[in-house]
């Protein structure tokens, strides 16, 4: 029988039996369908960046000056600290190394006191969380102040409290939500905006610019072909608010980006407003009565320092705190030499202001952002890329954000709801042909992450502190030319009626161009 069957196999015209396939060779017809796959996936054109905006609420008045400031501290109180941790540190709170404000300032007229009164509000916390400038809002109408409309900005201080905001993603990273501590943040905010309203007088208004010296430091690599690493702003942007019958100061404002992390994980579990509480403070004891908010800008990429030695500086042993007191004399240096071509005091204000919800982008959550040199590897990932943008959609990222731009006279403020990148922030002055410009991160809102300028996804390395970052930055290379779309799109909202085009962006010629259109807003 066997016999036979063998030489069956030698009749002409009979099939012979096709010889076994390994496993390794069935892995390999997989891994190759895979790659064909994910190359013709990463030859697809990218998509259009388009502006949807879905809401526009503008806010403007012209005449006399009206300015009034005041702060309330924001500190945790002590009943709660058993219940919170510092942002970054895994025990509660043990104390308080210096206590954090929430500052305001309110501009206005005397005809906009019964229209709309505008309060710039800087908090000394990590970032805004999205529910928290509603929260504001709807606790002013209680106060009856429905119509002072309130801008938010984050200092960003790493050795704040965390436990407020209530999000998955939030509470990830900022320890678990705490709705009384919540509650808590947006009375005290409440509290400084009040006062600043009652304090209205009329006021004189002039701004400076100064560069900071060896206070602002790349931290991102160098890129591997040209060993050269982005641009650092260095610019600081000062707004000082006078009384106009004594001449004392009001309010400073001012705006710079590095991120306050010299104490991180170095508080010893206490509350610390970092450098940018430190300034306010020092410039608060120079000018009593006057407040000063210290407005967080492009803070991705860098990092603050000071030169050595500062061990001891002031007498302070603390080695960390030391660091932070001699930032803050450098800062106060700074504001005193932009003081020097302050320009001349105006007592009358033009501002216009124009905030906008927006659909936001579909995200793209990725492994190796850089398209050089991790070409290869951004290939082999696109699938996996394509499956996690998919997943942190549905679960944790937004579909929706806030962005604003404010002209007070002839000064500019875009603001962001992102860790904007400073090279980024660098770009954007350089759009706006005005002399001052205040870019601000950490505003209204942190819905977009970190965002990069285009130009930095052809840099190797994505940060150097590695995965914290990288993960954060989730709607990826599309996110720098969205937030200059919709910069210039505001900017020219609030512009002065009959200027020259306020934005002069070269599309077509930038590499981060990608070309879309901006949809027509509808006003409320």
């Amino acid at each position: 029988m066997m016999q036979s069957a063998q030489n069956a196999s030698l009749v002409p015209g009979a099939k012979s039996p096709k010889p076994r396939r390994g496993c390794l060779y069935r892995l390999w017809r997989v891994f190759l369908v895979y790659l064909l796959v994910s190359i013709v996936l990463s030859l697809i054109p990218e998509r259009a960046v388009d502006v949807r905006v879905l809401e526009e609420e503008r806010v403007g008045f012209s005449g006399e000056l009206l300015a009034g400031a005041a702060k309330a501290v924001i500190t945790p109180p002590k009943e709660l600290w058993e219940k919170m941790n510092l942002y970054g540190e895994k025990g509660p709170i043990e104390g308080v190394a210096d206590d954090i404000y929430a500052r305001a300032l309110t501009l206005g007229t005397p005809d906009s006191r019964d229209l709309a009164l505008v309060s710039i509000v800087s908090m000394e916390i990590l970032v805004i969380p999205p529910a928290m400038r509603p929260a504001l809002e709807q606790e002013l109408a209680r106060r009856g102040l429905d119509r002072v409309k309130v801008t938010l900005n984050a200092s960003h201080t790493h050795a704040g409290p965390g436990n407020f905001w209530a999000i998955p993603f939030g509470r990830f990273f900022m320890g678990t939500y705490k709705a009384e501590f919540f509650d808590f943040l947006v009375r005290r905010a409440a509290d400084a905006v009040e006062a600043s309203v009652k304090g209205v007088r009329p006021a004189c208004i002039g701004f400076a610019k100064a560069q900071t010296r060896y206070f602002v430091k790349q931290r991102r690599y160098k890129d591997p072909v040209t060993d050269l690493a982005p641009p650092v702003d260095e610019d600081l942007e000062v707004m000082r608010v006078r009384a106009k019958t004594t001449g004392e100061t009001i309010a400073y404002v001012f705006n710079l980006g590095a991120h306050p992390t010299t104490v991180m994980h170095k508080t010893q579990k206490r509350t610390s407003g970092e450098f940018p509480g430190a300034i306010s403070r020092l410039l608060e004891e120079k000018h009593p009565g006057a407040v000063a908010l210290f407005l967080q800008g492009a803070t991705g990429s860098v990092r603050s320092t000071s030169p050595r030695p500062y061990e001891n500086y002031r007498g302070i042993q603390d080695e960390k705190f030391a660091k932070v007191a001699m930032q803050a004399d450098m800062l106060l240096a700074s504001v005193e030499e932009a003081e020097t071509n302050e320009t001349a005091l105006d007592d009358r204000v033009d501002l216009s202001s124009a905030l906008i919800k927006v659909a936001l982008p579909g995200p793209d959550v990725h492994f190796f952002p850089e398209q050089r040199p991790y070409l290869v590897l951004r290939i082999l990932t696109v699938i996996p890329d394509w499956i996690l943008s998919r997943v942190a959609d549905w679960v944790m990222l937004p579909d929706e954000t806030v962005f604003q731009a404010m002209r007070v006279n002839h000064a500019y403020l875009l603001m962001f709801p992102c860790d904007l990148s400073n090279r980024l922030g660098w770009e954007l002055k350089r759009y706006i042909r005005r002399d001052h410009v205040f870019i601000l991160g950490h505003a209204n809102d942190y819905s977009l992450g970190y965002v990069l300028a285009r130009e930095e996804y052809d840099m190797g390395g994505m940060h150097s502190l590695g995965w914290t970052e990288r993960i954060q930055d989730y709607f990826g290379k599309r996110a720098g030319p969205y937030c200059i779309k919709v910069a210039r799109m505001l900017a020219n909202r609030v512009q002065e009626k009959g200027a020259d085009d306020v934005f002069e962006y070269p599309f077509g010629e930038h590499p981060g161009t990608i070309p879309g259109k901006v949809e027509t807003p509808v006003e409320k």
